[in-house]
């Protein structure tokens, strides 16, 4: 570990840090060394015995050994953006000390990184990454609380909002669609603000608020019926991922010898029947030619059909015999 952080460490003063962006991803679609990666940036920006609160603005700034005096200062960074998307696509148990640090930060902090140009992004990411598990989605969202409205006015801010509102219960969305209905006025002048309410429905809540309830309340309970069923990550689904390699990797090989002797089963087949086709076209030929009777012509047949065991012939020599006669 220790080499690890001195290594990313160096990339970091180097203005390489795209590596371990890179790192990062790779790991996660790999599956492997998940923790080890992520301990690596860890180490890198916050060492040992500094203050969790700090991890997430560290992250995100690209700043090593950021003080909490000096995290108003801090603004995020193109790359410590996509730093921190890559740590929430590991799994929730790798990036857990990174998940904490957002839910450290103050209501004020957490809706200006939703509307910052870079920082939304990451917003976005913790409603619905792998890494963020969805019981960490309402105390996020509650961040948002009294937010809704600017958010949706706002450029970045309402990418943010429609993440947050499809990732709550009923309960989270109706005070989504609440704020909304008290700055519905504003909101009027905004484009941003009028897709957001577009996407939510707001208008249709407003219409009819106890249909609405009913409809919603009906598909959170299918989404937490079917939820064991469709999770990505269940114990089957893993096992079946790593079954999978093994048992193509044993299917292939059979299926190709199958095939390649379907392959030359059929060559042969059509080799015979030309060979087959050929001597019965000389045989008929030197009858007709010849004079040869029925019998010869018999002889003829019985030697082609020898020549290929298995397969029928028509005499055709013995008819072009009948026809001479």
């Amino acid at each position: 570990p220790d080499q690890q952080a001195d290594a990313g460490a160096e990339l970091l003063a180097g203005g390489r840090a795209g590596v371990l962006w890179k790192l990062l991803e790779a790991c996660a679609r790999a599956k492997c060394k998940e923790k080890e990666a992520f301990r690596a940036v860890v180490s890198m920006l916050s060492p040992a015995g500094s203050s969790a609160a700090t991890l997430a603005h560290s992250l995100l700034a690209l700043s090593p050994n950021l003080t909490e005096e000096r995290i108003a200062s801090a603004n995020p960074t193109p790359l410590g953006s996509r730093l921190a998307q890559a740590c929430l696509q590991l799994p929730p148990a790798a990036c857990q000390p990174l998940i904490a640090s957002f839910h450290k930060m103050s209501n004020p902090e957490f809706a200006k990184l939703a509307c910052d140009s870079v920082g939304s992004r990451v917003v976005e990411a913790l409603f619905v990454a792998p890494g963020c598990p969805a019981g960490s989605h309402p105390p996020l969202a509650k961040k948002l609380k009294g937010e809704a409205a600017r958010l949706a006015r706002d450029r970045c801010g309402s990418h943010a909002l429609e993440k947050c509102f499809a990732s709550v219960d009923v309960d989270g969305k109706r005070a989504i669609l609440n704020e909304l209905l008290l700055a519905e006025t504003s909101l009027a002048s905004s484009p941003h603000a009028a897709l957001v309410c577009k996407k939510v429905r707001l208008a249709d809540y407003k219409r009819r608020q106890t249909d609405w309830l009913d409809e919603e309340t009906g598909h959170e309970k299918k989404r937490r019926m079917f939820a064991d069923i469709l999770a990505p990550d269940t114990p089957a689904t893993a096992a079946a991922a790593a079954i999978e390699p093994a048992a193509a990797a044993a299917v292939k090989p059979a299926a190709t010898t199958a095939i390649e002797a379907s392959a030359a089963t059929t060559a042969f087949a059509a080799a015979t029947a030309a060979r087959v086709a050929a001597e019965v076209a000389r045989a008929g030929a030197r009858i007709a030619r010849e004079g040869v009777g029925p019998v010869v012509a018999e002889a003829a047949a019985t030697t082609v059909t020898a020549a290929a065991p298995g397969i029928t012939v028509e005499p055709a020599a013995a008819t072009a015999a009948a026809a001479v006669e």
